[in-house]
């Protein structure tokens, strides 16, 4: 990072230091768009649009010109946020107004008085998730400013992998902590069972397992029925 310069360095610090925090994705792609509009001297707003289940929408906008720019090209399903998207490509327009492709976005961009954008994409595990948006309504967005933009993508993409990785981890942490939890509540249901029946750990588990098909109730439902109630002869 030493060949950037110092604002950059300090802006890219800085939100290095906050991912590292337990902020959460919100928070983190804020402050990249934040950042965006203060480093990048031609952005005046900025959005980080994000694609999930095949659809692509706005995960966070700095103004609400950004956001209707962004939903603009969702509703046209065109524009240079879709293009960056659907190419792996950035997509740097001068001039909207002689912008030959995607009419129905330019028209109604131009309309909110934005002139120049430039869309980076979002790369997770080599998989396009998303993009950074950036919009000016005084001039185009020069060679070094894209180079900026790319620079805070890349920590925009770094973000939203740790924010897979941290879902994927915690539906892993959820489903364990579940599964130990049916364990023991089931095993106290086959404790109550034994006790009162005086069979085996192997015979109580058969009692539960028969009333739960006869009745149609998941196993640890009934379990936690027979834990709650005290009794196994109130499952039929």
């Amino acid at each position: 990072m030493d060949d950037l310069p110092e604002e950059l360095q300090d802006a890219v610090g800085a939100l290095s230091r906050l991912l590292l925090t337990e902020e959460g994705l919100e928070a983190a792609l804020h402050r990249v768009a934040d950042l965006a509009v203060s480093v990048i001297e031609p952005c005046d707003c900025c959005g980080v649009s994000v694609s999930a289940n095949g659809k692509v929408g706005s995960r966070v906008t700095t103004s609400e010109v950004a956001k209707r720019i962004d939903d603009y090209q969702y509703a046209a399903d065109e524009g240079p946020c879709l293009t960056a998207i659907r190419t792996g490509k950035t997509v740097k327009v001068d001039s909207l107004e002689a912008e030959p492709r995607w009419p129905a976005f330019t028209r109604r961009a131009e309309g909110e008085g934005i002139h120049s954008s430039c869309s980076v994409p979002l790369p997770v595990d080599h998989t396009v998730v998303g993009a950074l948006n950036l919009y000016s309504a005084s001039g185009p967005f020069r060679e070094h400013d894209e180079w900026t933009a790319n620079q805070l993508a890349r920590q925009a993409a770094v973000t939203l992998s740790n924010a897979v990785a941290f879902d994927r981890m915690q539906a892993l942490v959820g489903n364990l902590t579940d599964a130990l939890a049916s364990r023991d509540i089931i095993g106290e249901a086959k404790g109550i069972i034994m006790e009162r029946e005086k069979c085996t750990p192997e015979a109580a588990f058969d009692v539960l397992r028969v009333a739960s098909q006869r009745q149609n109730i998941k196993l640890r439902d009934l379990a936690q029925r027979v834990v709650d109630t005290g009794t196994w002869e109130r499952l039929d």
